[in-house]
């Protein structure tokens, strides 16, 4: 039976992994008691840890890292976010000639050279008023890690990245680092980064997030938990749990409603985007005044920004004021997520380039978002 549904790789159905589990978890209690094949083991943790999944939304880090001891190929074939969550092997799948303590903390068991560092990236996450967020976090798609930001600066900083299968990544000058960017109570934001410095330093500004009321409460505990953690009043692993608790509730909801991007919003802040979906909401586009608010949207999007982007993916949330002549009178940027001098570069090209419709009478306004660069 477990051979045979993990060697078709295809999706088990519920009803399979049901009935599959019970043996998966007597299979891997004779391989700890009285050892067993690689295969056997590695097809045993991977139907539990997706069936785990599957059931409960829990992804097992510690189920995950022994298939990638014992079956790398295998390993690719977990769901992304089950393939990415962090945890140890299980002691019996650990080779014995193996040094204590030398386990990659998640994915494959390789033996991977070190490599040198060539460059350096620093994060800055703030609110909209330039303080420091407790437990805002990064977190480049690459490694799938969520690094926390320095509790009193708001700041992150490496210089190399360490991917799921244990290898290492330089940061380098002109290679892409995708990001996401998030902190309790905050709208995350997704941002595609091309170094051209040795120093690469970006900074985002997080605008409060709207969240459903029934999962207000519990956003609620996990901002108050990583107050606390900042402050000593209590430890990262109560926030942790804070938080994990808050995403289980929010999985499910969106496993009900997975087209509501206010709950995917808030999915991307508390899980991963391999359980959430990839890029966060936009802000909605408001026009006040007698103006074509949909040619105007167009007219804003024709315009050539690619040269404000200085490697970053992202959106500028621009506020436009249009005169009776279609001219642009005045623009600047609301909200960011690649920085205000991408912001107000964005917003003075718009106002020199776009070819408006005019407002029948007086002065129109134009709220919109405009995306800037490549989506990654």
């Amino acid at each position: 039976m477990l051979a045979l549904l993990v060697s078709a790789l295809a999706q088990p159905t519920p009803d399979d992994l049901a009935a599959a589990l019970p043996e998966a978890r007597a299979q891997l209690e004779t391989c700890a008691t009285e050892g067993c094949e690689d295969a056997v083991g590695a097809r045993a943790a991977w139907l539990l840890a997706v069936g785990t999944y599957t059931e409960t939304g829990f992804a097992d880090g510690d189920l995950a890292a022994t298939v990638g001891v014992l079956d790398p190929l295998l390993h690719e074939k977990l769901p992304p976010v089950v393939r990415s969550a962090v945890g140890e092997p299980l002691a019996w799948a650990v080779p014995p000639s193996s040094p204590a303590g030398t386990a990659p903390s998640q994915g494959t068991w390789r033996d991977l050279p070190p490599v040198e560092p060539q460059g350096t990236l620093e994060v800055r996450v703030t609110d909209m008023k330039g303080r420091p967020i407790p437990g805002a976090f990064v977190r480049p798609l690459e490694d799938g890690d969520r690094h926390r930001v320095h509790s009193e600066t708001g700041r992150w900083t490496t210089d190399l990245l360490y991917m799921a299968d244990g290898s290492q990544r330089a940061i380098e000058r002109n290679r892409p680092v995708r990001l996401v960017v998030g902190a309790p109570g905050h709208r995350p934001m997704v941002a595609f980064a091309v170094g051209k410095r040795r120093k690469t330093v970006l900074s985002f500004e997080l605008p409060p997030m709207d969240v459903p009321a029934d999962l207000q409460a519990g956003m609620d505990r996990w901002a108050a938990a990583e107050r606390q953690a900042a402050t000593g009043g209590s430890t990262e692993a109560e926030a942790e749990r804070a938080r994990e608790d808050l995403a289980s509730q929010v999985v499910a909801a969106l496993r009900a409603a997975p087209e509501d991007s206010e709950l995917r919003d808030v999915c991307l802040t508390v899980a991963d985007h391999a359980t959430c979906g990839f890029l966060p909401r936009l802000p909605e586009t408001r026009v006040l005044g007698d103006v074509d608010g949909d040619a105007l949207a167009a007219a804003v999007d024709a315009v050539d920004v690619s040269g404000c982007a200085d490697g970053l993916w992202g959106y500028v949330q621009l506020k436009l004021m249009v005169g009776p002549d279609g001219t642009v009178t005045r623009a600047e940027p609301l909200e960011t997520s690649t920085g205000l001098r991408v912001g107000w570069c964005v917003a003075d090209t718009v106002a020199a380039q776009a070819k408006l419709p005019a407002p029948s009478a007086g002065i129109g306004v134009v709220v919109h978002p405009v995306v800037v660069g490549h989506r990654p």
